[in-house]
């Protein structure tokens, strides 16, 4: 009876050592695989990491990263190699030591507000490098979230904006010497077309001839229209463009003062519509001609009237001017297409 027990009992033993074996197998299998998985996640992270700190290392920016508070953490090496500064004197505030002093409460101010309201920041800024020298950046940081929308870390770049800003400097020097030289070229333009109209003025108060002196009258008009193209250039913010209300005003009030027909009201309806100098010249042309044919003509024995000057652009994108009067009309015998004039 107790062999039988004791080979039973063996049995038994046997059974569950089987047993608890393959439970062990088992679960050192399941261990194996996970900790293969850990290190294959490990190796992935790290190639991860290099990956990046090599892409970050290389590119031509400065890169940085803060906490959710806004401390920096850590720089690519672009940084370290600009500024000659360690982690340890740049980790968290430290990066202020390389700002420009005039500039420091400025961005501080600026990239604090976006760090309490976890706004992307963007600003430039001069940074000193390692010899002492000031070069300018374009700075951005953008906060980095997870899943819930929370801030984990802000990622941010200084990029080296220096040749473009003083290219754009070099730039608006040069516009503006060659704004004061056109403007100076104006100036004397419209002093000699002067001095050309003073002398076409003095000759035809010599003539006696009143037909030959009405010539020289619409010459002096025609010069006048040209001369004030540059009147208005000289007197405006632009160097090439004319716009036309301005100039036809001008002419108007120069053929009022010359015709004194005050009992003619012309009216000029248009918008901001602006040409350039060669396209303007011929219009002031154009409209000097056919107000002064209107003044002359239109309104006999001092009968009142209305002048009207309407430029609009149509739909097809072209100008278009029309000059329109409430005098007598041309003369029924008229032929426009075959007259002397």
């Amino acid at each position: 009876s107790s062999t039988k027990e004791l080979i039973l009992l063996r049995l038994t033993f046997s059974d569950k050592l089987e047993e608890r074996t393959v439970d062990l197998q088992k679960v050192n299998e399941k261990l194996r695989q996970e900790i293969e998985e850990r290190r294959q996640a490990e190796n992935t992270l790290k190639e991860s990491e290099d990956r990046f700190r090599t892409l970050a290392d290389n590119i031509a920016q400065f890169v940085w990263m803060a906490d959710p508070t806004g401390l920096i953490f850590w720089y690519n090496k672009r940084w370290y190699d600009y500024s000659g500064t360690t982690l340890k004197e740049m980790t968290g505030s430290g990066w202020q030591k390389v700002h420009h002093p005039d500039h420091v409460d400025r961005v501080m101010q600026r990239i604090q507000h976006s760090w309490n309201n976890g706004e992307p920041w963007e600003d430039i800024m001069p940074l000193r490098s390692k010899e002492g020298e000031y070069r300018w950046f374009l700075s951005r940081a953008l906060p980095i979230r997870d899943a819930e929308y929370n801030i984990v870390r802000w990622f941010g770049t200084h990029t080296d904006i220096t040749e473009r800003l003083q290219a754009e400097e070099k730039i608006k020097k040069s516009l503006k010497e060659k704004t004061i030289l056109l403007q100076e070229i104006h100036h004397r333009v419209k002093n000699n077309m002067q001095v050309i109209n003073s002398l076409m003025n003095l000759q035809a108060a010599k003539i006696k001839n009143e037909k030959l002196k009405g010539h020289f009258k619409e010459a002096i008009n025609r010069v006048n229209a040209i001369a004030m193209i540059h009147n208005v250039l000289y007197d405006s913010n632009s160097v090439s463009k004319i716009f036309l209300k301005d100039y036809f005003e001008r002419l108007v009030d120069n053929l009022n003062k010359i015709y004194d027909v005050s009992r003619i009201k012309i009216s000029i309806k248009t918008n901001t519509c602006c040409l350039g100098m060669d396209q303007a010249i011929p219009c002031g042309l154009i409209i000097n001609e056919l107000i002064s044919n209107a003044l002359k003509h239109a309104f006999p024995n001092n009968r009142i009237g209305n002048i009207q000057i309407d430029v609009f652009e149509n739909n097809s994108g072209h100008l278009v001017m029309l000059v329109s009067d409430n005098g007598v009309g041309l003369p029924d015998n008229l032929d426009i297409y075959n007259n002397g004039t």
